[in-house]
C-alpha cells in the first residue's frame, strides 16, 4: 500500500470513527462515547505519522485542533451533517481504490 493509499484508508476510518462517537455522544452513550473519540485520535495520530503534503499536514493539524474542540460540547445533527459531509469523499474515494484493483 503506498502512503497516500495508507493516508486514504486512515482518513475513511477517522470519518467512521468521528461519526461513531458523534452518534454516541448524541445518545448519551458517555463512556462509549469517550472510548471513540480516543479512538478517532489514535487513527488522526497516525494519519500525521505518514508525510504526504505539507498541505495535508496543516489540514490533518487543523482537524485535530477541531476535533478537541468538539469534545468539549454537544453537536447536534446539523454538526453531523458537516461532518458526514467532509468525511464522505474520502470513505467514497477508498471504495473507488477497492473496486478499481478487484
Amino acid at each position: 500500500m503506498t502512503s497516500d493509499q495508507k493516508q486514504l484508508f486512515l482518513m475513511a476510518n477517522l470519518g467512521s470513527e468521528v461519526l461513531r462517537a458523534l452518534s454516541l455522544q448524541r445518545s448519551g452513550k458517555e463512556a462509549e462515547y469517550q472510548r471513540a473519540f480516543m479512538r478517532a485520535l489514535k487513527i488522526l495520530h497516525d494519519a500525521q505519522e505518514i508525510q504526504v503534503s505539507v498541505a495535508g499536514n496543516d489540514e490533518l493539524r487543523l482537524l485535530e485542533a477541531t476535533l478537541k474542540d468538539i469534545q468539549l460540547q454537544e453537536q447536534s445533527a446539523e454538526d453531523q451533517k458537516l461532518w458526514e459531509s467532509y468525511f464522505n469523499p474520502f470513505a467514497l474515494r477508498m471504495m473507488n481504490t477497492v473496486t478499481a484493483r478487484a
